[in-house]
């Protein structure tokens, strides 16, 4: 009888807790600390995603490079970029989350480095 009673209370727990960890809606964005730049500055990037469960955080940051960061299988996540532009010009920053439940979405941000 106490087998069974443990039992039910550890499925109405599971149950319990699967509720508060359904999937968040679907987002990601990507923010620059500065949307003029000068040439071989360091800029900032922050990107914030929330779903299910987020694996990858990657950014293309225009120029024909980007990065990867993993998250773990995060339910949220903020993570901060930081890149130098070796050439002036007007670029648009891509920034692509992967999540198990909904696939890729991405945001861009455009900048402009002089």
């Amino acid at each position: 009888m106490r087998r069974a009673c443990l039992l039910v209370c550890l499925i109405g727990c599971l149950t319990s807790c699967a509720r508060l960890l359904d999937p968040l809606p679907f987002g990601v964005e990507v923010t620059v600390d500065s949307a003029v730049v000068g040439l071989n500055e360091p800029v900032k990037f922050a990107v914030t995603a929330a779903g299910g469960t987020i694996l990858d955080i990657a950014i293309d940051y225009g120029d024909h490079i980007g990065e990867h960061y993993l998250t773990k299988s995060a339910r949220t996540t903020l993570v901060r970029f930081e890149h130098t532009y070796a050439a002036a010009g007007q670029f648009t920053i891509r920034a692509t989350a992967t999540d198990v439940s909904y696939g890729n979405k991405s945001a861009t941000v455009d900048i402009t480095v002089h």
